[in-house]
């Protein structure tokens, strides 16, 4: 039955068990009590099942680490061990696996500030103290939504929660947490990858001044040029006044009629017979093979660099980021690398333009 404005009350507060002894734990989500309605949780009768308790106290019982330690006639909490000493060991609470939590602890050795101050360095993304490759592994390690849902059921202490549970619950306190750390990385590798993609431009250009000042290769073109225009004769692709350079990895594919041999073994006999002075013609390309290995990702991913410039501006103009300016300092450091950025990526984008413009 809802309550007052349409809200959906609770279930009443279910009696807990008393087992005689500690037992082993399910690790279950439980199921929101106001959202049981409709589900086939609405009518469980799970008091009434007849249950053999003391089997069940014979077979799941914790070991106990030690006997329970009497000092000054009172006796240890339940829920706390007792160490070799009769010294009360802090309790904790584990929520994730094995696994997920050894992996997440190898991360965590690498990190020497606080869970506080690091949660501070996402919110404000400051790159003075994260470091790229820290903040790529922790993108890989955000919490399922699984973990996310035992995290925020968890209603107990934060002091108690493991490691690893105390870092994610750290995380879920994040607002945009994937989409701001999306961003930090960005921003964290911003300027070696503009170096990159800009010497890779460098590169093209030089290759392609070799291509447009090589005389001989010219003239190696104009030859093969002839040759496939022969070949070719009066079909769709003959008469041609030129070729795309994507014909020369496939030269060989052009058999001879015994299939022994090639155009492109022809054209080297060719040139070695006819044309001596051009077999050095390679000499005269020393920026081409360099050129060609970057040329075949350069477009992309300063397209891709294009994309993610793109995602900073909508990310920095999110309502979240407008709303929360005061509190939040993110979107502004956005907008202010946002205008940095857009500006080194036209010029980059302007001087990819000019190369292949040659």
């Amino acid at each position: 039955m809802g309550g007052a404005g349409g809200v959906v009350e609770a279930a009443p507060v279910k009696k807990k068990q008393e087992p005689k002894c500690k037992l082993k734990q399910v690790h279950w989500i439980k199921v929101n009590d106001r959202k049981l309605k409709g589900t086939i949780w609405e009518k469980m009768q799970d008091e009434s099942v007849n249950i053999d308790k003391n089997e069940i106290e014979a077979l799941f019982a914790m070991k106990e680490s030690g006997k329970i330690a009497i000092k000054a006639g009172k006796e240890t909490n339940e829920d706390e061990e007792v160490g070799p000493n009769g010294q009360r060991k802090k309790r904790v609470v584990i929520l994730l696996s094995a696994n997920r939590s050894q992996t997440i602890g190898v991360l965590l050795s690498h990190l020497k500030v606080p869970h506080e101050e690091f949660r501070k360095a996402i919110m404000t993304l400051d790159t003075r103290t994260l470091q790229p490759n820290f903040v790529i592994q922790l993108m890989r390690l955000l919490p399922t939504d699984q973990e996310v849902a035992a995290l925020q059921s968890y209603t107990g202490p934060k002091e108690e929660l493991g490691t690893a549970e105390r870092f994610l619950f750290e995380l879920l306190c994040i607002p945009r947490l994937k989409s701001r750390l999306q961003c930090f990385v960005f921003i964290l590798e911003f300027n070696a990858r503009l170096h990159d993609l800009s010497e890779n431009v460098e590169v093209v250009t030089y290759a392609l001044h070799d291509i447009k000042r090589c005389v001989k290769l010219s003239q190696v073109f104009e030859i093969l040029l002839a040759m496939g225009n022969y070949l070719n004769g009066t079909g769709p692709r003959g008469g041609a006044w030129g070729f795309k350079l994507e014909v020369l990895a496939k030269l060989s594919d052009t058999k001879t009629t015994d299939g022994k041999s090639t155009l492109l073994h022809y054209l080297a006999k060719f040139i070695s017979n006819k044309h001596k002075d051009l077999i050095d013609f390679p000499s005269e390309l020393s920026n081409v093979e360099i050129g060609s290995k970057v040329s075949e990702n350069m477009v992309d991913e300063i397209s891709k660099f294009k994309k993610e410039v793109k995602f900073i501006y909508e990310e920095m103009n999110r309502p979240y980021y407008k709303s929360n300016a005061k509190n939040d300092p993110c979107g502004a450091k956005l907008e202010q690398f946002y205008h940095t950025a857009y500006n080194d990526m036209e010029v980059l984008d302007q001087n990819k333009k000019e190369a292949l413009a040659m």
